[in-house]
Parts: structure tokens; C-alpha cells; sequence
């Protein structure tokens, strides 16, 4: 129920963040900022680092609470009338937007004015789905634009303004789906890239938003969580993790198809939850 923030140069620990109401299954730090979010539940918790202060709750129905949302109390298994789990999180390249899921939709966020003034809609095909994955980028025109996944199989992708005020459509609904529950969607150059409880990886094109590439049975249990690594260069790797502990890094970049370049059967001994990288390292995340 917690959040720890580590010195990378010492391996030590430098702040814990909490108590959440239940388990924390999503940490992002906003860009440009000294701050950071944590997700649990209902709620995203955006903390300035310096202080340890919890400086806001944002809930998923557009609420906005001052501070650490009161005392922290045993742990919470009801969600409230009126909200729901959020699934998902990111923040945009520039630390401007928040995006969050709301059951089918997604809510936008403005951390400058601590408020909700948009949302995606339709960001799934069936009533009784819901967003499980998003993952945010700079288009070519430099507006956010945003790639959700679903429990029903699709990967959409939306545009929104600078500020993110008003409702928006979804702009392209990614062709042929998954067949499973999506986990994980990684915008890189002029492609995404998508992977699912089907434990395949797809690869669209974002000029005629065709499929370029499937890599069949990628793994042998659901995929979980996938990131470049190397993004900052012309040649990233793909690293993709699964519910086995098996760890993979592709190489997606040479030719149409996928390479693999490294296999680590037994990275950790159960299921790996979520990875992320910076220039430097790989970060796996398991129990």
C-alpha cells in the first residue's frame, strides 16, 4: 500500500509514499516537475517529491481532494458509489496532461489547474469492457496523442488538444484485434506496437494504420508489460516480459520481423507485473 522512491546510484531508499487505501499498481513521475503520481484503486495520488507531500487526490470521477485524502485507516476493498478502479495511467510528454481510465473511457486531466476538463469516449467496443492499458506520445503535429488497450481486444488511438478541454472520438481503431485482453501498448516513431494476454505482439504502421508485423506466440504465458530500450536512439530494442518471468529484448528495427537478441527464461521466479527503462537499465517489477 505503499510507494518507495530509490537513489539509483546507491541502490538505497529515499522516500516512501503512502499509506493507499489498497495495493499500489501504478507509479509515474510527470515530466518537467518535481512531482509524481501513484495510483490504488479509485484514486491517483500526485506527490511532490521534495516534501513527501501528498498534494492532491484525483478520483476517478473527476473529483479533487486536497492533501492525503485523510487518515489512512485499515485497507479498503469497496469502491465507492460513483467511481472505479483505474486501470490505467500515464502523463504526456510534457507533464501538462494526466490521462486516467474510467471504465470504457478515459479522463483527461489538466496538472496545471488540478481539473478534469475532457475525456476519450468510446475507447471500447463492448459495453461490459474496459480500458486496461494507455500510453501517450507527441504526434507530428506536436498534439498528445494517445493510444489506449482494452479488455475486448482493441487498440484505438485519440488526438487532443494542448490543453485537453472537450470530448473526444477515437481517431483509428487498430485492425485485425487482439484476441485477448490488451496489456500493454508502446508508441515508438511511426509505429505501435501491442501485446495481449494472447501472448502475441503486433506491430501497426502509424501512416495507413495497417498491421505490419505479428509476432505469433511471442511468449509462452499472457505478456504483461513491454518498453523500448535504447528509445533515445534510431535502433531501440523491444524488451517484453510475461506471466512466467521470461524476459525477451527484440529487435524491431532491421527488417519486418522480429529478432530475438536476448532470452532470459527465469529473469525473476514468478510472474513479472510491469517493466520500464531509462537510458541506462532495464526495471523489472515482480512479487
Amino acid at each position: 500500500r505503499t510507494a518507495k522512491l530509490w537513489d539509483l546510484q546507491t541502490g538505497s531508499e529515499v522516500r516512501t509514499l503512502g499509506v493507499h487505501p489498497n495495493n499500489v499498481h501504478a507509479v509515474r513521475f510527470i515530466p518537467n516537475s518535481h512531482l509524481a503520481i501513484s495510483v490504488s484503486m479509485y484514486q491517483v495520488r500526485v506527490w511532490d517529491l521534495r516534501t513527501q507531500e501528498c498534494l492532491r487526490v484525483l478520483q476517478s470521477s473527476g473529483q479533487v481532494n486536497d492533501g492525503d485524502g485523510g487518515p489512512a485507516g485499515s485497507r479498503q476493498n469497496t469502491v465507492p458509489f460513483l467511481e472505479t478502479v483505474v486501470n490505467a495511467a500515464e502523463v504526456d510528454p510534457s507533464g501538462r496532461l494526466l490521462f486516467t481510465s474510467f471504465g470504457g473511457d478515459v479522463r483527461i486531466w489538466n496538472l496545471e489547474k488540478w481539473a478534469s476538463f475532457g475525456r476519450l469516449i468510446g475507447a471500447v467496443n463492448s459495453p461490459r469492457s474496459e480500458v486496461s492499458c494507455l500510453a501517450v506520445s507527441e504526434g507530428p503535429d506536436g498534439l498528445p496523442q494517445v493510444f489506449t488497450g482494452s479488455r475486448d481486444h482493441y487498440v484505438k488511438m485519440f488526438q487532443t488538444s494542448v490543453g485537453g478541454e472537450g470530448v473526444y472520438e477515437a481517431m483509428v481503431d487498430f485492425t485485425p484485434p487482439h484476441y485477448d485482453n490488451v496489456t500493454c501498448v508502446v508508441p515508438f516513431g511511426g509505429y505501435v506496437l501491442s501485446a495481449s494476454k494472447d501472448k502475441n505482439i503486433m506491430k501497426f504502421t502509424l501512416t495507413d494504420y495497417k498491421r505490419d508485423h505479428l509476432e505469433l506466440n511471442a511468449h509462452n504465458s499472457f505478456i504483461q508489460g513491454m518498453c523500448l530500450v535504447g528509445g533515445h536512439t534510431d535502433r531501440p530494442l523491444l524488451c517484453s516480459v510475461c506471466k512466467e518471468g521470461t524476459m525477451k529484448f527484440w529487435d524491431i528495427t532491421t527488417s519486418r520481423r522480429f529478432k530475438i537478441v536476448e532470452e532470459m527464461p527465469k529473469a525473476h521466479s514468478e510472474a513479472i507485473n510491469s517493466v520500464c527503462s531509462n537510458r541506462y537499465m532495464v526495471f523489472t517489477a515482480s512479487r
